[in-house]
């Protein structure tokens, strides 16, 4: 992961090189190592703007939240206020239906004429006195003539309740308290009818107070009051403290209109109360905020009013309202607490990253220099085998009448040559490896052969310098396994190389080869150790790292590139192997590597090529390259091996001869890849679509510098047989065209 960061250490500024992993340092001297946080205000700002966002949103979500939780604690209440209305109504329905359903039975009780002279008739009227809550009955006959249950005469022609029940109907209404009793009263009156005709009329009259106590149901605390109203706005009756709200005798309708304060809303209101609807609404009786609930009583078009004072109201959201404040302030504390956290996270983090900058500065320096080195020594390793090849080949000019001395001198320009490229594969395959380029095969192969092969390349070396190498690969059981044989020749060669260079004379160099069964796994074990000069701990912290040896004196004294080590330990990750290593200064070192292959389970013992002559007498191939003394020495050395050759400049070219050619003229292609007009892969891809007898059988192999694993695949994906690696290795390349005339 790489962080967009300037670091700015003194007057010195750094950035990261992402492909090498070196810091580049611009400015040269160093003042200070103070690491400056450029983004860090930045941050900060955007972190405070976040937090107010979140805030302010916390804050609306809160409101919502509180004025929806207030909503529903209101609607609440107002469902319950509406319920207590209707339950006072229904109390007072029932109470005014029961008293008048009292007087129509008692009416049939007067059956004897005339009505209010008979003794009887008194008696029955002091009887339903007794058995009623009315205060007085009274007995009229048709002419209004009255008389009460004490035998006072009256005379109440003139009274509204009498006419309407001397017409046959049965009633309730306010008297104005000129009756019998001196005071307002209700009046319950019903027709006495005998033998089928209305004889007079019968009335009960009613105390207001009584059945005012049936809507005076105290269960909001006395918070609340009503009153009964008709439909002409007169009030009936009203509980005890509605009279300061609403004088008795006032008119309602008029008071709804003062109370509301809007004409066209009181209208509306009105009109429902009127026509029998149940709703509220808001008011100011007496100057005080109430809410009014209505509903019907079914009787003579009667409502009940219930009024609440909005005090009432209020405290029931007292404790919401208490509890939102606490529940807003904690979450704005716990959102500052969080912000204040994330601030000192983030310096925390900030202080760490400027931390691990000055170390990547340290770091830097050391990988500079080190790098440095690396050019320096580099440039040496290199230019001492190109100088040895340039010299030598003049040597060889000069004696080139002298064919022992002309030998003797190629075969030095031979090694020095073969370590040059040596010195050129560790470059790039470290750079390969950095840049994830370098890919791993998996292919079978005989590890006791690429032993042996080794044990054959380093035998002379080592008695060359007086060292004994030892070889057991006695804990090898399965000859054939599967992976990458380049790498795992590499591995050990990079091991033995090292060792042997840092081992003296009279020193040994040991390799061990086994092999591993865990299970359904096999795990390949390669031990290279030598008696040399070990190395400290300092140097084996370090081992694995890039162009790093222990000392100047170590690369003047040995030479190499420092790049061994780091490419062993990259292939060896690369592999999901381990790799360790133990050594003590003065006395050698160890390394052991630990590589998980497949196995073919074949227990047999393959003998490794001669290494013979071969002969290609009568065949002909193509070779395709456009580089004139790769031609040549292509040309040369396949002329080594009798193999006829004709040559094409370019893909297209060689397209061209191949199609023109006769059957049989070419038994093999040899395809450079990187060409002018046509590449080596769309040159095979034509031939292998072309319509000549052998253009689906006749073997291409790829020539090409381009060696990586990669590459192999690809030259095989577009059709051709294999591939040979450029600089072109003799025995390599007379084997694969061998094998593959073979299968041909």
């Amino acid at each position: 992961m790489c962080y967009n960061y300037k670091v700015i250490i003194g007057n010195r500024l750094l950035k990261p090189d992402i492909k090498t992993g070196v810091w580049i340092i611009i400015h040269k001297k160093i003042m200070t190592k103070r690491v400056y946080p450029e983004r860090l205000r930045i941050k900060i700002i955007l972190l405070a703007a976040a937090a107010f966002v979140i805030v302010v949103s916390a804050a609306f979500l809160i409101k919502a939240f509180i004025d929806n939780t207030t909503k529903r604690i209101i609607d609440s209440n107002y469902v319950l206020m509406r319920e207590y209305a209707e339950t006072d109504a229904y109390a007072s329905r029932k109470e005014l239906e029961n008293a008048l359903s009292f007087i129509g039975a008692a009416s049939e009780q007067f059956n004897e004429e005339p009505v209010i002279k008979s003794s009887h008739h008194l008696k029955e009227m002091r009887y339903i006195l007794s058995r009623s809550q009315f205060n007085e009955i009274l007995v009229s006959e048709l002419d209004g003539l009255a008389v009460t249950s004490g035998g006072t005469e009256l005379d109440i022609s003139g009274r509204e309740y009498f006419r309407r029940a001397a017409l046959g109907e049965e009633l309730i209404m306010l008297s104005d308290g000129n009756d019998a009793i001196d005071k307002e009263m209700l009046v319950f009156s019903a027709p006495i009818i005998n033998d089928g005709k209305i004889k007079g009329t019968i009335h009960g009259l009613y105390d207001p107070f009584v059945l005012s106590r049936t809507i005076e149901s105290d269960n909001l605390g006395g918070e609340s009051y009503s009153f009964i109203v008709a439909p002409d706005g007169s009030q009936i009756i009203s509980t005890a403290n509605a009279r300061s709200a609403l004088e008795k005798g006032s008119d309602v309708w008029q008071a709804i209109e003062l109370a509301v304060n809007d004409k066209a809303q009181a209208q509306e209101i009105i009109d429902d109360i009127r026509q029998g609807r149940t709703g509220h609404f808001a008011s100011r009786f007496s100057g005080n905020r109430r809410q009014v609930f209505y509903t019907p009583i079914s009787v003579n078009g009667w409502a009940l009013l219930k009024v609440v004072t909005q005090d009432y109201i209020d405290r029931t959201l007292t404790p919401v309202r208490k509890n939102s404040i606490i529940m807003t302030s904690v979450i704005i504390f716990l959102l500052i607490l969080l912000f204040a956290l994330v601030i000192m996270v983030i310096m925390s983090v900030h202080k760490q990253n400027n931390l691990k900058l000055a170390q990547a500065y340290t770091h830097a320096e050391n990988a500079n220099a080190a790098k440095g080195r690396f050019l320096s020594r580099i440039s040496h390793e290199i230019r001492t085998p190109l100088n040895a090849v340039i010299g030598l080949t003049e040597i060889a000019r000069r004696d080139a009448g002298d064919k022992e001395k002309t030998l003797d001198t190629l075969g030095k320009i031979d090694s020095s040559s073969k370590l040059l490229l040596g010195i050129i594969n560790d470059v790039l395959d470290m750079s390969a490896i950095e840049n994830e380029k370098l890919k791993i095969a998996n292919e079978p192969f005989d590890i006791r052969e690429l032993i042996d092969g080794i044990y054959t390349i380093y035998s002379p070396q080592c008695r060359q310098k007086n060292v004994e190498l030892s070889l057991d690969t006695s804990g090898i059981e399965y000859d054939e396994i599967i992976g990458d044989s380049l790498r795992v020749n590499q591995i050990i060669l990079n091991l033995l190389s090292n060792a042997l260079k840092f081992t003296g004379d009279g020193g040994i160099v040991s390799l061990t080869a086994a092999q591993k069964l865990d299970g359904d796994k096999m795990f390949l074990n390669i031990c290279v150790s030598d008696t040399g000069e070990g190395m400290d701990e300092d140097m084996k912290a370090r081992l694995f790292k890039p162009f790093e040896q222990e000392s100047a004196a170590t690369a003047r004294y040995h030479g190499g590139s420092g790049l061994g080590l780091s490419i062993v330990k990259s292939l060896v990750d690369m592999m999901h192997g381990a790799i360790t290593v133990t050594s003590e200064k003065g006395k050698g070192t160890e390394f052991n590597v630990e590589l998980p292959v497949g196995c073919e389970m074949k227990h047999e013992h393959r003998q490794s090529a001669d290494g013979g002559s071969y002969d290609f007498t009568g065949k002909r191939c193509l070779l395709v390259e456009d580089n004139p003394m790769n031609t040549e020495i292509a040309l040369a050395l396949l002329s080594m091996a009798n193999l006829e050759a004709d040559h094409a400049e370019n893909g297209r070219q060689a397209v061209e001869m191949f199609e023109q050619s006769e059957q049989g003229r070419y038994y093999i292609i040899l395809m450079d890849i990187l060409m002018p007009e046509l590449d080596g892969y769309e040159a095979a891809k034509l031939i292998r679509a072309s319509s000549h007898p052998q253009a689906a059988d006749i073997p291409i192999l790829a020539m090409s510098a381009n060696a990586y694993s990669e590459d192999v695949s690809k030259a095989l994906s577009v059709g051709m047989n294999g591939h040979i690696a450029k600089p072109i290795d003799t025995k390599n390349m007379f084997a694969k065209i061998w094998q593959a005339l073979e299968k041909e």
